[in-house]
């Protein structure tokens, strides 16, 4: 019997979702389903998978991503904007009787290239079990994943392509020729045979995402027996599932008795279909290439061989926009000349063809150029930027004479253009100059801190975290801009700039007060072991003994007399930061104790690091610095439990004759007779009291 609910009763329901703990329930499942993957338990895959596809919160994410874009309505017209066709989009979802209806073809031409591309839009119920079916697969496809591919994973980036591709090339040892390889239509060519047999997913509901067709023109159109949709949001991952296990292949054809492997020769970063593998020889290369076309046959796709090619890195390479060259024994890489003269064209295009207000054409400039500026700052983009520049204000010099043909060259200057008081000139609305054409001279370089390909999302969450807040501080986000323009660029400590290349970090300038904007000031990240030297003044000493104050004074000596190199490895001891703390848990005599974030901070005197709240990570000890964790470690504690969410921790004494039980599972997981609970309660109280627990 099917129930319907009232619109109202729908959207109220929709209005009052917890976004944050679905997140969270949907984000527990996936990490033991790619802890499953990883074991390669087939058994478990298959149950969290399901479990997935049926939650409720996962059906709501699916369907609030989905709305959330700005695509237009598959062939049936409709979209779902209002919180009640939202609420029962979501209830709908169900792979039972599941019938994927064809696509809406559309086609868009590329100005930049000249071609057309064919993109079919599904129906919002259809990319919505797209979505959520995704939610399935994504964790299974990471764990197996190629270490060094790129495209369409969480917590990667085309940076982190580039810096693999960078640190490939450099060094002594670094091989010099490269195969840049491009796989021939690949969306239109996968077969879906393949893509059934190898895919690890529901393949009934696979099968009805391959088989639907498409209309244009008010014309249906069957699918045939390969291709996937560029415009459906399953395609990315079933095209990096279709390409996983290039890297092993290759290996294992290169090197089959698996002696001396030569990890740099056959190395490869992947992009999508974008393929970069550095070899020793070109005559590795040319084999590379016949093993390519080997694997891709497998799956029903072949090399483009117009974009193929097989180069000397000291002749220059391309990749993704980016060539690299390598002149004594130095590499470099800057913006190519092709995406150069492309993003001119574009900006030449918008500009002298803009019939749109001022203020517009500046917006849609600053657009364009910062999300260009984005990918390029991470190279050595000053000349490719002072290129830029320089065409985009002839283009707006054109356009401005061009609409005032009879007005004096100088007048029409001084009408959009301001001259700052360092003689450049600003192109600016005429009666508010805050609203003007940024340049990219500005913008400052940076170098990426690439991302570990050993870990993975779904499991090694904290280090995702931490690694897009460090993020926000090295680019200067709006965040930390504040911070960055107070110091003029420049050192807290050493009080010379911070130069583009170099490594910056951020320091509470005060530990007695909170970590605000106001409160923290950057560093040069080598420079950042001297806040133990300043620490000491910060501090209240009247908390210390002579003893402990020469114990940090002869810390502070030797690690002065280190060479720096070796300072980090043996840093000077730290803990004393937190000897309120530390002496907290000295005087204790409890067996478990319990503290609040709240009262850690009243007892070391001053408020946590924003990091303390956002990751577990600043809770447990390293191995290369003292943490917070010394000053209970030291005194014989250990933390059993971290409650992020409700900001408690527990720590239970580490004494010889203590031990922990492991409760059997039928005791928390099953219901139990009345007698049964009543008896456990008394035994529980007993041993209590007996051990004083």
């Amino acid at each position: 019997m099917k129930i319907e609910f009232p619109d109202e009763y729908l959207g109220k329901l929709w209005n009052e979702i917890d976004w944050k703990q679905a997140e969270e329930t949907l984000a527990a499942i996936q990490r033991s389903l790619a802890l499953a993957a990883n074991s390669r338990d087939e058994k478990r895959i298959v149950e969290l998978q399901k479990k997935i596809v049926r939650l409720d919160e996962a059906k709501w994410l699916a369907v609030r991503h989905v709305c959330g874009s700005n695509a237009g309505p598959g062939m049936d017209g409709e979209k779902w904007t209002k919180p009640e066709q939202k609420m029962k989009g979501a209830l709908s979802l169900t792979s039972d009787g599941y019938h994927a209806k064809p696509l809406r073809q559309i086609i868009t031409h590329s100005r930049s290239t000249g071609k057309d591309r064919h993109i079919g839009v599904p129906t919002f119920y259809d990319r919505s079990m797209q979505v959520l079916y995704s939610y399935s697969l994504a964790p299974v496809a990471e764990a197996m994943a190629d270490r060094k591919s790129f495209a369409f994973r969480p917590g990667r980036s085309m940076q982190d392509a580039a810096a693999y591709i960078f640190e490939a090339l450099k060094g002594g040892d670094a091989p010099e020729w490269i195969v840049v390889a491009d796989v021939k239509a690949c969306y239109a060519s996968i077969q879906h045979g393949w893509l059934l047999s190898n895919v690890p997913m529901d393949k009934k509901v696979l099968q009805e995402f391959l088989k639907r067709g498409h209309v244009f023109a008010g014309e249906l159109f069957p699918a045939g027996e390969t291709g996937i949709s560029l415009g459906a949001n399953l395609s990315p991952l079933l095209g990096n599932v279709t390409l996983d296990g290039l890297q092993r292949y290759l290996y294992d054809h290169l090197y089959p008795n698996k002696d001396k492997i030569d990890y740099l020769d056959g190395n490869m970063i992947r992009w999508a279909d974008d393929i970069f593998i550095t070899v020793r020889t070109k005559k590795t290369g040319e084999k590379i290439m016949s093993l390519l076309a080997g694997f891709l046959e497998m799956r029903g796709l072949t090399l483009s061989r117009s974009k193929c090619k097989i180069v000397n890195i000291k002749d220059g390479v391309t990749f993704l926009s980016r060539t690299y060259i390598k002149k004594d024994g130095v590499v470099r890489s800057y913006p190519s000349a092709e995406a150069v003269e492309r993003v001119k064209g574009e900006l030449g295009e918008l500009i002298l063809t803009c019939k749109k207000s001022q203020r517009s054409l500046i917006n849609a400039l600053n657009s364009k150029l910062t999300k260009w500026a984005a990918y390029h700052r991470y190279s050595d983009a000053v000349d490719a930027f002072r290129d830029v520049d320089t065409a985009v204000q002839t283009f707006l010099l054109q356009a401005a004479i061009s609409k005032h043909p009879k007005m004096q060259r100088t007048k029409v200057i001084n009408k959009y253009w301001y001259r700052e008081a360092g003689g450049r000139h600003i192109y600016a609305l005429p009666d508010q100059k805050d609203v003007y054409v940024i340049s990219l001279a500005d913008v400052m370089l940076v170098e990426h801190r690439k991302v570990a390909t050993n870990k993975n999302y779904y499991i090694d969450t904290d280090y995702f975290e931490m690694r897009e807040h460090q993020k926000g501080i090295e680019r200067v986000t709006a965040d930390f801009r504040p911070i960055w323009q107070r110091q003029g660029g420049r050192c807290y400590y050493c009080n010379r700039p911070i130069l583009q290349d170099q490594r910056r970090t951020l320091v509470q300038r005060d530990l007695n007060y909170p970590a605000s904007k106001r409160n923290m000031a950057y560093v040069h990240t080598i420079c950042k072991p001297n806040d133990l030297v300043i620490l000491s003044t910060d501090e209240d000493v009247s908390v210390f003994n002579d003893f402990e104050i020469l114990q940090m004074l002869d810390g502070i000596r030797e690690a002065k007399d280190k060479p720096i190199g070796l300072r980090e490895k043996h840093s000077i001891p730290n803990d004393w930061r937190f000897i309120k703390l530390k002496r907290f848990f000295a005087a204790s005599t409890a067996v478990s104790i319990t503290l609040t974030f709240e009262q850690v901070e009243q007892y070391i005197g001053h408020t946590l690091p924003k990091t303390a709240r956002k990751s577990s990570s600043y809770w447990y000890p390293r191995s290369n610095c003292n943490t917070i964790a010394e000053a209970w470690i030291t005194e014989g504690y250990q933390m059993v439990k971290l409650d992020m969410k409700k900001e408690t921790l527990r720590f239970h004494r580490c004494q010889e004759g203590l031990v922990h039980i492991q409760l059997p599972q039928w005791l928390t997981d099953q219901k139990i007779p009345d007698d049964a609970r009543t008896e456990l309660e008394n035994f529980f109280s007993y041993i209590g009291k007996r051990y004083g627990l």
